[in-house]
């Protein structure tokens, strides 16, 4: 079985689906139960490994490889399974940072495959089995195998109809929130803090809710006192009460940082670049903490802290690729995701700042004016992955902020660099996938995030590759 027959396998299902579900609501579409059901028939791996599931609509991935390098530098073996990939499929699963190689993945696939192929569903109802339920179910099988201690789990655009659902979120983790994927989640902002608030399920026991709009807050309070996320002994912590940050100071360097979560008060220097990267790093240390405590191996020590702050990487995410000229990648989809970059973008002083921006529908055309006032030249080019479509409707203040529109984000990107002298400036932003564009044009590999533990392993001579107990 080759990697395109098991791409074709992967996506068949969705695929066969797809026509009879196009404009329907994750609501009348999602089926986790399906996913569960997947889970049952190769013998419920997820049962065996504690599972932390991360919602929301932007920070996820950052948070969650935060939190997975964080539980890895106190000891711990942990599974990430992350949303989509940007060079290869194998960075859906990764173990203490690697992705999962080439025998194992065709290995455990062999075995999902017949299994889902087993589970009735008709396509001319619009049912089908997810691609995630899939990679969920290789992954969890990979990390029963290895010896995983917990596993951290990306959701998708949405929770409550989410494939992760069927994993039984031990700990619930909900990322900032904004109007996103109204189409498949909306129409309102309510309805769509209903949908990202199904992270939490009937057997989480703890919900950490990162830095919210007040709105947004409001909402989700609304959402629990209806008793549609968890039950009343669902233990709740938010940001600036339970956990928080107290100073944060970020340049092109990295971030320095100062936190708390309940009584104990840190210090961390993040390889994450911008000042949104030291709330996502306080909501992992929080969640770290306490699922440290919950299996018996807490609390959070100083040490781990530290060594995941400087050792965490989560590519594409206002990444610093070139120095002269300066370049800054960045999955940016929203207005509201500008501030960081650009405030990066300030120190550096650029002679000229150009930009090139990859959006697809769902996301906020509404960044390109908003990005306007602060480039000298705008470019936009849709992302190369067939399944996405551009923003189907321009607003008109949108499209007049482009100065040139490209057919192929890599000539676009290709142009820019051209155009961009050493002492200026470039910002590529976009959703996931024009952010692998981006990486294939300056030939960049996002695999491997590394292990924060290979030093202390190296240090010790390779005796195991845990640090004594905190």
């Amino acid at each position: 079985m080759g990697f395109l027959a098991l791409d074709d396998w992967i996506y068949a299902s969705y695929l066969a689906a797809r026509p009879v579900n196009a404009g329907r609501p994750d609501r009348e579409v999602r089926r986790p139960d399906l996913a569960a059901a997947v889970l049952r028939a190769i013998g419920s791996p997820h049962e065996a490994l504690p599972t932390v599931v991360v919602a929301g609509s932007k920070g996820k991935g950052s948070t969650a490889a935060s939190l997975a390098f964080l539980l890895r530098a106190a000891g711990l073996s942990v599974g990430l399974l992350t949303g989509p990939p940007l060079r290869s499929f194998h960075e859906r699963i990764r173990l203490n940072g690697r992705p999962i190689d080439d025998d194992d993945f065709l290995r455990f696939s062999a075995v999902v495959e017949p299994v889902a192929r087993g589970i009735p569903v008709d396509p001319a109802k619009g049912e089908y089995i997810g691609p995630i339920a899939l990679w969920q179910a290789v992954g969890y099988l990979y990390f029963r195998e290895k010896g995983a201690d917990v596993v951290v789990a990306e959701a998708g655009r949405g929770a409550r109809f989410d494939d992760t659902r069927a994993l039984g979120a031990r700990w619930a983790v909900i990322t900032p929130i904004f109007e996103e994927h109204v189409a498949e989640l909306g129409p309102t902002l309510a309805d769509i803090v209903w949908h990202k608030a199904g992270a939490v399920g009937s057997r989480t026991e703890a919900v950490f809710v990162g830095r919210q709009r007040p709105d947004v807050f409001r909402l989700l309070q609304d959402v629990r006192r209806r008793g549609e996320a968890g039950g009343p002994s669902v233990r709740w912590a938010t940001f600036g009460e339970a956990f928080g940050v107290t100073a944060c100071e970020a340049d092109l360097q990295g971030t320095r940082m100062a936190g708390f979560v309940g009584r104990t008060a840190y210090r961390a220097s993040l390889a994450l670049l911008g000042r949104h990267q030291a709330d996502n790093f306080a909501l992992a240390v929080a969640v770290a903490d306490a699922v440290l405590r919950s299996l018996g191996r807490g609390p959070l020590s100083p040490a781990a802290i530290e060594r995941a702050a400087a050792s965490v990487r989560w590519p594409g995410r206002l990444e610093r690729l070139l120095e002269r000229p300066l370049v800054l990648l960045d999955a940016a989809i929203h207005r509201s995701a500008l501030d960081p970059a650009l405030e990066l973008v300030r120190l550096a002083r650029p002679r000229r700042t150009h930009a090139v921006v990859g959006l697809a529908a769902g996301k906020d055309p509404g960044l390109l004016s908003a990005l306007r006032p602060h480039v000298d030249a705008l470019w936009y080019a849709p992302p190369t992955n067939p399944h996405l479509a551009p923003p189907s409707a321009w607003p008109p203040k949108a499209r007049a902020a482009v100065d040139r529109f490209f057919a192929d984000p890599m000539a676009a990107i290709a142009a820019a660099l051209r155009a961009t002298p050493d002492d200026g400036a470039l910002l590529l932003f976009g959703t996931l996938s024009f952010v692998a564009d981006a990486l294939r044009a300056l030939e960049r590999d996002p695999a491997d995030l590394g292990d924060p533990l290979a030093a202390v392993s190296a240090r010790s001579g390779g005796r195991g590759d845990r640090p004594p107990p905190p």
